[in-house]
């Protein structure tokens, strides 16, 4: 007898005493078997497409966390009175993955109009911006309708220039002497919300403020009120005849009043009281 080919006897049916086709295999297949080897690769295909599809899922989604990622980076402007110092920070600051430069200037008004387009998170301030123009700058700033935190960078830091940073409510001081990496934390840190202030500046201002306040308090057990104001009125560089005119005494009153507190004072000049009295916090 001729052998019947394998294909041919799993397509061809068994024919079973009035019956449909045999549950018994063919050739040593079942008709599942047969099924199965026919849409192995039909099934194949559609696992393959949804791998693919699944790739193609998590490459959208990396591309969506790296858009946010950059949205959430830390936006700064940079404002210097040399372009090529403010460009050397830029370059500095792009180097962190979590913070990006928006822009740079050199003037107080284009400094504004900046942070106006742009709407950093902080603007970085040089202090010796035109002059020291950059605590006037955190001062227009504060004025702008998009509020960023502000920190300034200072060659040197004098208490009052540290004072007023404070009263400003500037966020961050920073000195220009200091490590690169300590930059970076500032930045952090104030656009998380919090503050950074030298701590020997603070520490200078708070000892001047309290020297200020005792010299104070020394020149008041010793001088009157009436002296105090001449003292005043005589460091703003007016004469004995203006300073009676405006406190409405005579001119001879006044000389009185000038010799008991070069007395008290140690002091022998109208320069020398000045000196003292601005060193003293009297005036």
């Amino acid at each position: 007898m001729k052998a019947t080919p394998m294909a041919a006897r799993i397509e061809r049916p068994m024919k079973n005493s009035g019956t449909g086709l045999a549950s018994r295999p063919i050739g040593g297949v079942s008709p599942l078997q047969s099924d199965t080897i026919a849409v192995a690769p039909e099934v194949d295909v559609k696992v393959g497409r949804h791998k693919a599809a699944t790739r193609t899922g998590s490459e959208m989604r990396a591309r969506s966390s790296e858009t946010n990622a950059l949205d959430d980076r830390i936006r700064v402007v940079i404002v210097h009175g040399y372009a090529i110092i403010a460009a050397g920070i830029g370059a500095l600051l792009s180097l962190e993955d979590d913070i990006v430069v928006v822009g740079t200037c050199t003037t107080r008004a284009e400094a504004v109009r900046v942070v106006r387009a742009t709407r950093p998170d902080i603007a970085l301030i040089s202090l010796e911006l035109d002059g020291h123009e950059g605590l006037a700058l955190a001062r227009d700033l504060g004025a702008v309708e998009h509020r960023c935190h502000t920190v300034l960078l200072a060659a040197k830091l004098t208490e009052e220039h540290t004072i007023e940073a404070l009263r400003l409510g500037i966020d961050g001081v920073l000195l220009k002497e200091m490590q690169p990496r300590l930059l970076m934390q500032c930045i952090r840190k104030v656009a998380a919300g919090g503050k950074w202030i030298e701590n020997l500046a603070i520490e200078q201002a708070i000892e001047r403020m309290l020297r200020r306040d005792e010299a104070l308090q020394k020149a008041r057990t010793t001088l009157t009120k009436r002296e105090v104001e001449v003292i005043r009125l005589a460091a703003r560089g007016l004469k004995n005849k203006e300073i009676a005119r405006e406190l409405s005494l005579g001119e001879g009153t006044i000389k009185v009043y000038l010799h008991a507190i070069y007395e008290k004072l140690k002091v022998g000049s109208r320069i020398e009281l000045s000196l003292r009295a601005q060193r003293e916090g009297i005036i």
